[in-house]
């Protein structure tokens, strides 16, 4: 936990706040709010990122990327020996969400989140601004539906069978690729990319696997695919149109697939370049020399554990070991340990009897008092 705090502070008080002055302040070099007279930036129209896929989202999945690389797996994820395809899948079935509704349920909570996310960037809800804010919800519905679709249809053609999982973070890297360009896109395109992000999502997934980086929330996929994804977008889709409607820029730069050229493409391309080397080499600083100071990583044995037990003392599994190991973790004396290799042991107001624990038994051997 020192460790996520260390993390924490150096995201949110160096990485992040650089760059979103870069993308969103009136003088950053990468914003389409500075004054090209005064403040320079980058393009004619600089670096069009509306509700954030490149300065949170990309920022973000560069984090955990780096961050995933340097931690390493979690203990007996991957094999070090080759394995057959079905060795593999069971090998990737012990690590899955133990609970896929408490799953559905997060990601319905984000996409729900969404909407205040990308609408509210409009910073105002009135005049044109309510019109720009109408036209963000509809892209962002129609981005996390396309999203959704592209990474069933894209599992499907890998796996032969309609999971879950995958249509879940389609639903949320459909959300991420539109969130740059939101605002600046139709709704058909928004559909587009973000069938193109859930397809990328699976795409991203596999790559991972093959190269043994351990992402157990999928936060590679969703947040660095779909925000590369997502910055580079609105230089292929943003329209003229909108994009005087909701920048006020009309300087006859815009969406390469409308004619616009491949400036505004090219400004994306380095935005997305930018906040990548950013992100990344303070990433590495920060998780390497954690890693350094032997900070980075628990304990093997609280690792087989589980944090549950050594850092919340509680656990969402309802079993004997658990038990027994919250009561050691907690309370931790000589007196305790000996109660329970053997002899009765407290959950919650009940009692319980077991013999000395093995690594085979199971709550079905507890025996109430």
């Amino acid at each position: 936990i020192n460790a996520e705090y260390m993390g924490d502070t150096v995201v949110s008080a160096w990485i992040y706040p650089v760059i979103i002055h870069w993308m969103w302040s009136n003088h950053g070099w990468l914003s389409p709010f500075a004054d090209n007279e005064t403040h320079k930036r980058v393009g004619t129209n600089g670096v069009i990122d509306f509700a954030g896929s490149c300065s949170v989202h990309l920022c973000g999945g560069t984090c955990s990327l780096v961050g995933a690389v340097i931690l390493g797996p979690r203990k007996g994820r991957f094999s070090k020996m080759p394995e057959t395809p079905e060795e593999q899948a069971i090998r990737s079935a012990k690590f899955q969400p133990h609970n896929r509704v408490l799953t559905c349920l997060g990601a319905f909570f984000l996409w729900f989140g969404w909407y205040g996310f990308n609408c509210c960037s409009t910073l105002l809800a009135s005049n044109s601004s309510s019109l720009v804010a109408g036209k963000v919800a509809v892209t962002t519905t129609m981005g996390t539906a396309g999203g959704i679709f592209g990474a069933l249809v894209a599992d499907y053609a890998v796996t032969r069978t309609l999971g879950l999982d995958s249509p879940m973070n389609g639903s949320l890297i459909g959300l991420v690729s539109v969130t740059s360009g939101c605002s600046v896109i139709e709704p058909w395109a928004a559909l587009l990319i973000g069938l193109i992000g859930g397809m990328l999502y699976v795409l991203a997934t596999i790559v991972l696997e093959k190269v043994q980086i351990d992402d157990p929330v999928g936060a590679v996929p969703v947040h660095f695919m779909g925000g590369l994804w997502g910055t580079i977008a609105p230089g292929l889709f943003c329209t003229r149109d909108n994009l005087k409607q909701s920048y006020n820029l009309d300087k006859g730069v815009y969406g390469l697939f409308y004619g616009g050229g491949g400036q505004q493409l090219g400004v994306q391309i380095l935005g997305a370049v930018v906040v990548m080397a950013w992100s990344g080499f303070f990433a590495f600083l920060t998780f390497f020399g954690l890693k350094m100071a032997g900070l980075l990583r628990v304990p093997e044995e609280v690792e087989e554990e589980g944090l549950d037990t050594t850092e919340h003392g509680a656990s969402v599994y309802n079993d004997d070991f658990t038990a027994k190991q919250v009561l050691l973790n907690t309370q931790g004396n000589k007196e305790n340990n000996n109660r329970l290799n053997g002899e009765n042991y407290y959950r919650g107001d009940v009692a319980f009897q077991t013999p000395a624990h093995t690594p085979n038994s199971t709550h079905n051997n507890d025996i109430p008092v």
